[in-house]
């Protein structure tokens, strides 16, 4: 099976399945947290265990979708230009670090609880510890998806003369005469289920080749996208990526239309 091929991979077969398997593991958790309710040697805990991650499981799949967040103009750093917003994490990861570290920090309330109602095993003190180390790791990593989700100016800026990819902390800045062709193309991790990347390559004149000296540009997402070329994922636009890559090869192939960029006539183009 292809690891990597060209155009845009449709996704929606493998999201649908993500949320049918996803929606069947939760209803099989949440039932077995009501067999345990009416079992003599279940406890509310074992019940809440169940159920927890039952609604974790069937609302994970489910927040895995694009927010719907058109294109519009702005003024980045005192240039106009056409702006098209990135997401930079989805609600699921976020909606996970927060139910993991409710779930440790919960364990961990309950163990002592327990411990000042009465015995312990020798272990215990580890086990808090575990508890609240990894209670306080997914809190630190929810904070961290939060504050990825409030960054502005996430995404990539078309101006007249430039091109920037602002999906990074480091963002990328290329003329349109330094791009040769601007492509979509995907790649596969191999496990089962697992969506497809999407990815818009911009290529360079002249591309960082394999014997390329030390200093040479390696992108951010090069392990991921399969290219050293500056590249962006196309799946977090959340407008429709034919027409994203349509448009701007257009603004790339007939260098008097990018006087455009930043007006209603270049937003009416990705629309």
């Amino acid at each position: 099976m292809k690891s990597a091929g060209a155009g845009v991979y449709d996704n929606r077969l493998r999201y649908a399945l993500l949320r049918v398997v996803g929606v069947f593991s939760g209803c099989i958790f949440i039932a077995a947290g009501l067999i345990a309710l009416f079992d003599s040697r279940g406890s509310w805990v074992t019940v809440a265990f169940f159920v927890f991650f039952g609604v974790v499981l069937t609302a994970i799949p489910l927040l895995f979708r694009s927010g719907k967040v058109p294109p519009d103009t702005r003024i980045i750093d005192g240039t106009y230009g056409t702006f098209l917003p990135v997401r930079t994490t989805s609600a699921a990861r976020l909606f996970v670090f927060i139910a993991l570290a409710l779930l440790f920090y919960a364990l961990a309330l309950g163990g002592l609880v327990r411990a000042f109602s009465g015995s312990v095993r020798s272990n215990f003190w580890l086990a808090l510890l575990v508890s609240l180390g990894l209670g306080t790791l997914f809190a630190l990593a929810a904070r961290g998806t939060l504050n990825a989700r409030k960054r502005e100016n996430v995404g990539i800026f078309l101006t007249a003369t430039h091109v920037f990819l602002l999906d990074r902390l480091v963002p990328v800045e290329l003329t349109w005469q330094e791009i040769s062709a601007i492509y979509p193309h995907w790649t596969k991790s191999g496990r089962i289920l697992q969506p497809v990347k999407n990815w818009l390559t911009f290529e360079r004149v002249t591309p960082t080749g394999p014997s390329s000296g030390e200093d040479s540009y390696r992108d951010l997402f090069a392990l991921s996208s399969g290219t050293l070329e500056p590249s962006t994922k196309l799946d977090l636009l959340s407008i429709d990526p034919h027409r994203v890559v349509t448009a701007i090869n257009h603004y790339l192939n007939n260098p008097e239309a990018r006087k455009e960029l930043g007006t209603e006539r270049a937003l009416a183009a990705f629309i």
